[in-house]
């Protein structure tokens, strides 16, 4: 670690953000700027921790000097950013890199021009795209010839979005000002540098426009993790690790199928065979709103796609007429005790049925602690030891290990534990994580997997403040209009529209000690003056309710972490083997439609 002098680096440099020069991971801080001879440009540079990386990608030729347009003296438009194509963590990508010793790795208007050919090469060949980032930002040499070159790469990156390609960014020492903005923040997965700068403005920024310089854990790596702004901070030693995981699963999206299978769907009234084969999913189609089935090309896709999921039989009436949801052994549970039973000591939570489903991944960091989500390959057959509950795809049991069924075995997932604790209380931040969550999943094509155990989101004022509201319903709308296949498995305690939000996929299933209604008992007792094991027992909150009402597509036998994962495992299988239309199609009718049923 060696300090470069300031003066000497920014006039080398002529970088925009002039934050610390302290080399923390470069080989030279100013070892190849051009237009000066850097600092202590005798002494031999460091190992570059990229380079054993990215040594197998074919580099692109370079792009020619931008014009000096503005007479800038000394300038001469060299390149910060060169683009290739190659292996990288074992898996074929096109690389976008910034030399931080051009410059500072400003970003000019041919680095612009460079970045726009690597995004479009990655959205026509379909190669995921990785950004390794060490820049200060817009260079300043070029005025706004330069800045004009950020919209350009937001550009670049919607074609990205557009073609599903993943990208990735690594985000180096330092990433500020503009590249910050524009490619690190708008990447599907982050990881940092460990004690890298990372920030909107680099400190000296901070220090020149505010008078005060930022705190020494501001503008970090670390800082930007807790924050959500990024998914990782890791030695450079980890970021092959990390590069490997991510794109493992990013890049392992189940092939779509050419048609609709047989199985899923039904003619007229008729039920489809697989819908008669679990007795507690209704053989019926969609609701019209006439009240009848829907004809031609309704989709009864709960009876398909639980089958392969253990569920608890049908309890029948309850002496009060409701429909009971009965413990494996024991009396019909009233509204009350479901609600208590959901509220127990070392019930299974949802944190470790995403756990239990993927094994591992990468998180994605969002801020919020009691909303987790992370993106990973589903187990092969024999993956994960644990008792399952689930029925093979041959028929036989799958007692001893918990694997993805055959269809979505090895392919990547983004699961969600929308309140990774019990009693736990998503804020704002954790409702934009499950957005998120939500636009990764649907632009790479990744089945989504909701976890739900919330009394309900955070009420407080800080919360309200923060525009709680707005992030429930943004959350709840990405989940909507998500176009892969989505299973909410409702773990716990589901509470109001904060339990919602995570809840409104393709297929819907209650863990036995489950609960979901319109608010939680005690609020619902505060606003309708009743006692809260009174407006419990009122409120149809137990599993067996919801399926009479329609709400539920199926009420699961078994609790463990195990076999709530290797439930919305059967459930995808069947769901990524469905036509998308019509798929889309059928959940926009359940979610646009009152209930079919009633108590």
């Amino acid at each position: 670690m060696r300090d470069i002098p300031l003066r000497t680096a920014t006039q080398a440099c002529g970088w925009t953000d002039h934050t610390d020069m302290t080399d923390r991971h470069l080989p030279s801080a100013v070892s190849h700027s051009e237009g000066a001879r850097p600092a202590h440009s005798a002494a031999p540079p460091a190992e570059d921790w990229r380079d054993r990386l990215l040594a197998a990608v074919a580099r692109r030729p370079p792009a020619p000097p931008a014009p000096n347009r503005l007479r800038w003296p000394g300038y001469t438009g060299g390149a910060a950013v060169w683009w290739g194509d190659g292996p990288v963590a074992g898996t074929h990508c096109v690389v976008a890199a910034w030399e931080f010793g051009v410059y500072g790795g400003s970003f000019g208007e041919v680095d612009a021009a460079t970045f726009a050919l690597a995004a479009r090469h990655a959205a026509t060949t379909g190669l995921p795209l990785v950004s390794f980032l060490r820049s200060g930002g817009t260079r300043l040499q070029e005025g706004v010839a330069g800045l004009v070159g950020l919209a350009r790469a937001t550009l670049a990156t919607a074609e990205l979005d557009e073609a599903g390609v993943p990208h990735l960014a690594v985000v180096d020492h330092p990433t500020t000002g503009g590249v910050w903005v524009t490619i690190a923040s708008s990447a599907d997965l982050r990881c940092a540098v460990a004690a890298a700068t990372v920030g909107f403005a680099g400190p000296r920024v901070v220090s020149a426009v505010t008078g005060s310089a930022p705190g020494a854990g501001s503008h970090t790596a670390e800082s930007a993790l807790a924050a959500g702004l990024v998914d990782a901070a890791v030695q450079p030693d980890r970021v092959e690790a990390w590069l490997a995981t991510a794109l493992a699963a990013a890049v392992g999206k189940p092939t779509a199928p050419s048609a609709t299978p047989p199985a899923t769907r039904s003619v007229g009234n008729a039920p489809s065979d697989a819908s008669a084969l679990n007795p507690t999913i209704a053989p019926n189609g969609p609701i019209a709103p006439d009240g009848g089935l829907e004809a031609d090309n309704a989709v009864p896709l709960t009876g398909a796609i639980v089958q392969g999921a253990r569920v608890a039989p049908d309890d029948g009436d309850a002496p009060d007429g409701r429909s009971g949801q009965r413990a494996r052994t024991g009396p019909v549970r009233s509204g009350w005790e479901q609600v208590r039973a959901a509220r127990a000591a070392g019930r299974a939570s949802a944190g470790a049925a995403l756990d239990a489903l993927l094994t591992s991944g990468v998180e994605l960091a969002g801020g919020d602690p009691t909303v987790r989500v992370r993106l990973g390959l589903l187990s092969r057959p024999g993956a994960v030891t644990a008792s399952s509950g689930v029925v093979g795809p041959a028929g036989t049991a799958a007692s001893g290990a918990l694997a993805a069924p055959g269809g979505v075995a090895g392919h990547g997932v983004v699961a969600v534990a929308l309140g990774a604790w019990p009693g736990a209380a998503p804020r704002p931040a954790g409702f934009r994580l499950l957005t998120r969550a939500a636009q990764v999943a649907g632009k790479l094509g990744l089945p989504l997997v909701t976890f739900v155990d919330t009394p309900g989101a955070d009420p407080s004022p800080a919360a309200e403040a923060g525009g709680i509201a707005a992030a429930i319903g943004a959350a709840m709308s990405a989940l909507l209009i998500c176009p892969s296949p989505t299973v909410c498995v409702v773990v716990g305690e589901g509470g109001s529209g904060g339990a919602l939000a995570g809840a409104c996929a393709d297929v819907l299933l209650m863990a036995p000690d489950s609960y979901l209604t319109a608010l939680a008992p005690e609020g619902a007792a505060a606003t309708l003056r009743i006692p809260a094991d009174q407006a419990a027992d009122l409120g149809a909150p137990r599993p067996a309710d919801l399926r009479r009402l329609g709400f539920a597509d199926g009420v699961l036998d078994r609790a463990e972490p195990a076999s709530l994962a290797a439930a919305a495992a059967a459930a995808l299988t069947t769901l990524t083997a469905t036509d998308q239309a019509v798929r889309l199609s059928a959940r926009r009718r359940k979610w646009s439609t009152a209930l079919p049923g009633s108590l």
